[in-house]
């Protein structure tokens, strides 16, 4: 509970500072996932073989996790940052009632009770002054209680949000596929899009996995704005880079006629611009998954594409959870 001496002393720059702290960490941990991912997949143009993909797989583990811790710290500085507006406006509701004590004419202890000043009524006040006087000072009571109980219970919801910043144990929702290798349920949630896109438009199982194999590739299955491009930062996303204009889970760049970055943005709509693109390569079914992806992407690393087959095809034949 927050006790009145508490509010009416109370600073708030210990607050700011530990959000300011969180938000900091929560922008360098974003800067870290991204970069490793980007080490990734430089590493996966220049290193091929068992140890590759061993190695491959931890730098994927760590750039998630740098991705999840930030996404933690975020949610810190998002619940201080609403503490410190929550408790400013009880303080500043509980400054205003103490300013209204001495025109009672009333008197308010440490412990925040406010008690009328009957000798500055005068020697032999009239009851109807009195009665005013008793009737100002409740009013004035109710306001601290109110600013102490307003501060009190943010307070709490504060703490209760903070508890629950943690690593949560993956629940796999009722008709969802189960996670497979590093990916985790965003990722999943994203391949299930560019999945129901293909059989909505009757791509086979294979061009579905070449769709999946390039977005793993592109963007880690992850829907990602681009900090060259302040409009990308204003809709929802999972990360950033910084590629040229790329943007979205098959890092389509808008120049490019890819769309619009909130289409490109669209795992619908990105899905989409792809397949219409892998229709219009010749055989693109008869030809390897690589080749066939890079055909539609051009991508600066032709051959990065051919690492993702076998995870792609166990997305697409993960189960569902029951």
């Amino acid at each position: 509970m927050v006790e009145y001496k508490h509010l009416r002393d109370m600073t708030f720059e210990p607050l700011t500072e530990y959000a300011d702290a969180a938000r900091k960490m929560a922008t360098e941990l974003e800067s870290f996932s991204t970069e490793t991912q980007r080490q990734k997949v430089a590493l996966a143009s220049a290193w091929q073989g068992e140890d590759a993909t061993a190695a491959d797989t931890a730098i994927g583990r760590h750039a998630t996790e740098y991705q999840d811790t930030s996404g933690q710290y975020g949610r810190v500085d998002a619940i201080v940052t609403n503490l410190v507006e929550q408790l400013r406006w009880a303080k500043q509701s509980l400054d205003t009632a103490i300013g209204a004590v001495p025109n009672v004419p009333a008197r308010i202890n440490d412990a925040g009770r406010v008690r009328v000043n009957y000798a500055a009524l005068g020697s032999n006040p009239a009851p109807a002054a009195v009665r005013a006087a008793e009737s100002r000072a409740r009013q004035v009571q109710e306001y601290v209680n109110q600013a102490v109980q307003h501060a009190t219970e943010s307070d709490e919801k504060a703490k209760t949000q903070l508890a629950e910043v943690r690593p949560e144990p993956v629940t796999v929702p009722r008709g969802a596929r189960t996670p497979v290798g590093d990916l985790n349920m965003a990722q999943m949630a994203n391949a299930e899009a560019i999945i129901k896109v293909g059989e909505s438009m009757g791509i086979s199982e294979r061009g579905q996995a070449i769709a999946l194999a390039t977005a793993m590739q592109e963007s880690t299955l992850r829907n990602l704005a681009n900090t060259t491009m302040p409009d990308s930062l204003t809709v929802p996303n999972e990360g950033t880079g910084k590629d040229h204009d790329s943007v979205g889970l098959f890092q389509q760049r808008p120049s490019q006629g890819w769309g619009t970055i909130r289409e490109c943005m669209d795992p619908d709509h990105a899905s989409t611009a792809f397949y219409n693109e892998l229709k219009r390569v010749k055989n693109w079914e008869n030809l390897d998954l690589t080749v066939a992806a890079q055909k539609v992407q051009r991508s600066a690393y032709p051959d990065a594409y051919a690492k993702w087959e076998d995870l792609a095809y166990q997305v697409l034949r993960s189960p569902r959870a029951q």
